[in-house]
């Protein structure tokens, strides 16, 4: 069992060639595993990924705990009424601690924490899953509770969850949504389209655009996008088809979109 990060002295940044977005696309939650261990080198790894995990005013309230021993991990299994499947065979896991009193967004700290240490898995070949603890039951008593009970954990430290992590025993392929997201939604791919369009018209346009310069629910009063007003009516042109397009889209999504010409900035 590790308490806390750990010390860093052995760390050395490494590179396995997956780029992040290829770590987003295929990760998936694994929820069976292999007898095999996980090794200490690769113990370190995780832990060293979510201690670089930005947190709040930088007050640094997270703390893993890992847990290899059997046992132990069966009794993590048993603080939840249900849920824990995939400890029954994951070698590791990883609980994701906060100290409350270091910072009221601890949640969000130690959840940044967490999806850190799980990217770092998929990059080294391993299966993780999460397993929340935070705001579940055992029997009517607190998930969380009997998680610091088991290991020792302060009572002014949360526990979030706990992270199942292995050799992966079951084979998952990224579903086709998550392969281009953008480009899977057939709007959003002809609004992509779109954009491109406004691109290749206003390529050719001197007059400069300013994101702050944005019409208002009342229409286009207020200063113009464009320095030149005879230029309004093309704008107005721009609109009106990307409204029809999106008739439930906001004034300020079409401003992003504009804001996305670089040549107009």
């Amino acid at each position: 069992m590790t308490g806390g990060y750990g010390p860093l002295s052995t760390f050395q940044p490494h590179h396995a060639g997956h780029t992040m977005i290829e770590l987003l696309s295929n990760r998936r939650s694994i929820r069976k595993f292999t007898p095999q261990a996980v090794s200490e080198q690769h113990i370190e790894k995780l832990l060293a990924a979510g201690l670089l995990a930005p947190s709040s005013k930088d007050t640094r309230p997270v703390e893993l705990v890992a847990v290899r021993d059997r046992t132990v991990i069966k009794a993590l299994a048993a603080c939840r009424d249900s849920g824990t499947m995939p400890l029954n065979t994951a070698s590791l896991v990883v609980a994701v601690t906060a100290n409350t009193g270091k910072a009221d967004v601890w949640v969000e700290n130690a959840s940044i924490a967490a999806i850190l240490v799980q990217l770092e898995a998929e990059k080294l070949g391993l299966g993780s899953t999460w397993v929340q603890m935070r705001l579940r039951t055992n029997s009517g008593k607190s998930a969380e509770d009997e998680v610091r009970k088991t290991l020792g954990i302060p009572a002014n430290y949360g526990v979030l969850c706990l992270l199942a992590i292995g050799h992966k025993d079951e084979i998952k392929r990224p579903p086709p949504a998550r392969r281009g997201r953008l480009g899977a939604h057939p709007q959003r791919a002809f609004l992509g389209s779109f954009w491109e369009s406004v691109a290749q018209l206003t390529r050719g346009q001197k007059h400069k655009m300013h994101p702050s310069h944005v019409p208002r629910h009342d229409g286009w009063t207020g200063s113009p996008y464009f320095e030149k007003k005879s230029c309004l009516s093309t704008l107005h042109e721009l609109y009106d088809l990307f409204a029809r397009l999106r008739p439930h889209a906001t004034l300020s999504s079409f401003r992003r979109g504009l804001c996305f010409m670089p040549h107009l900035k």
